[in-house]
């Protein structure tokens, strides 16, 4: 029983690591540049370039 508990713990530390150094960083840089080429194309082609 003891076996088990020390496999499980050490598979949720390594899912943790996983999620917090591999899969969250690179959900936010694909969010952040979809943020930003949406913005780019709004500007483009909806509301105008900044300072125009």
């Amino acid at each position: 029983m003891e076996h088990l508990n020390t496999t499980s713990l050490s598979s949720e530390i390594g899912k943790l690591l996983l999620l917090l150094f591999v899969i969250l960083p690179l959900g936010m840089t694909i969010f952040i540049g979809a943020y930003g080429f949406v913005v780019w194309l709004l500007q483009m082609f909806v509301i105008g370039l900044p300072g125009v």
